[in-house]
């Protein structure tokens, strides 16, 4: 099982990606981060900084503005990270 921690899970494309790893069942989105809570069933951490859960990848579908905070955790953690977020200049 992979465990992924999902930005910009409350998200159009967020949501479509925990759907998919929900019914796909060998990977499991274990926490996300996002500046609001839709009310998926894992838990949303507002920061990197406040993420308590050990996760084999991060999945990205947020905003150009997280991604200094993102690589930084990334690196960090020695987690490797999916960049599928648009709109880098």
């Amino acid at each position: 099982m992979i465990k992924a921690i999902l930005c910009g899970a409350s998200g159009k494309m967020g949501g479509f990606v925990a759907a998919a790893a929900q019914a796909d069942g060998e990977i499991q989105v274990v926490a996300g981060v996002d500046k609001i809570n839709n009310g998926e069933k894992f838990s949303i951490f507002s920061s990197f900084s406040d993420i308590n859960v050990k996760a084999d990848v991060i999945i990205d579908f947020s905003n150009p503005a997280l991604l200094d905070d993102l690589l930084d955790y990334a690196v960090l953690n020695n987690i490797p990270a999916v960049i599928a977020t648009t709109g880098y200049s």
